[in-house]
């Protein structure tokens, strides 16, 4: 792979996912090619035999395939009985994600009241489920990205109070509480 990448000066990732692709059967590497399908979707697909592939397709059509949280559970087992696939598509049909994304903007003066309202929200709210079903780590319950330059700017002239902030970003309960 690390040859085939400097050759044709790629990433060694995409020499990965162009292996990983010719182990699609027919039907899925097309639905990819007319990018009916992700690449994401596909390389899961990869990972289980032409067979299961195809009952998964035919199963589970292609908008359940671009489901990349319930495709997940359907492709953990490699050669699964047509029956188990049944029963896992009917499971994974009453899934919803575990976590969803949400983005919120703000002027530059109310961004550290609303820092402090996420950090109480982390401390009161995230942190029991953290503490009871993640050992203590935050990074699968809450987790805050921000605008790294941005935050630069607002620390230097205080508008943000840098230890809020890095209490917000810590993953362990025990770092909040520093």
């Amino acid at each position: 792979g690390v040859e085939l990448a400097k050759t044709f000066e790629i990433s060694q990732s995409s020499v990965f996912n162009f292996i990983k692709v010719k182990n699609l059967c027919d039907p899925a590497r097309t639905l990819l090619y007319e990018e009916r399908i992700t690449l994401r979707a596909a390389l899961y697909l990869a990972r289980v035999s032409k067979e299961t592939q195809i009952n998964i397709l035919e199963r589970f059509g292609i908008k359940g395939i671009n489901t990349i949280f319930k495709l997940k559970l359907l492709t953990s087992e490699n050669n699964i009985s047509i029956e188990k696939l049944e029963k896992k598509i009917k499971m994974v049909d009453e899934l919803t994600p575990m976590k969803t994304k949400i983005t919120v903007e703000v002027h530059r003066d109310i961004a550290n009241p609303l820092l402090e309202h996420l950090l109480s929200f982390k401390k009161n709210e995230a942190s029991k489920i953290a503490a009871n079903k993640m050992k203590g780590k935050y990074n699968n319950v809450f987790k805050v990205r921000v605008n790294e330059e941005e935050m630069g700017f607002y620390i230097e002239k205080n508008i943000i109070d840098e230890k809020l902030l890095k209490k917000l970003q810590s993953m362990t309960i025990g770092e909040i509480i520093k």
